[in-house]
């Protein structure tokens, strides 16, 4: 719910997980170019325990103009807007099928949610037209 309203970042390379774990939920889910998959994972796993954080720093992240990103070319932004509806798309099950801690969405409220996300990240600043 965090990542849909946009409170919370995350990255794949920032997660501490075990193998059994992965295993057990079928590994990342395979979106156009893994984009969002590390949400769609981090979710996931979620459900079975709590999603725990490591206070204070732990990595050092690099931006970079050589990465998905930051690349912005016709070709890559049509698979990021593929990979950001199929994400939109597993939201919508994942979040009927596993109602969130404060109960099920209503229909209408969970397809505003996934608008939202899919509007902030695709179209508005930070978006593949930034």
């Amino acid at each position: 719910m965090a990542r849909l309203r946009d409170e919370r970042t995350s990255t794949a390379q920032e997660l501490i997980f075990s193998r059994l774990a992965w295993e057990r939920i079928g590994g990342i889910p395979e979106f156009p170019l893994a984009w969002a998959s590390d949400d769609a994972f981090i979710t996931t796993m979620g459900v079975r325990r709590p999603i725990r954080g490591i206070a204070g720093p732990r990595i050092n992240w690099r931006a970079s103009e050589q990465n998905i990103t930051s690349t912005k070319t016709v070709r890559m932004n049509d698979l990021k807007m593929q990979a950001s509806r199929v994400f939109v798309e597993w939201s919508q099950q994942f979040l009927t099928e596993h109602p969130p801690s404060r109960g099920r969405l209503p229909a209408d409220e969970l397809a505003r949610l996934t608008e939202r996300w899919f509007f902030i990240k695709r179209i508005f600043p930070g978006g593949i037209w930034a």
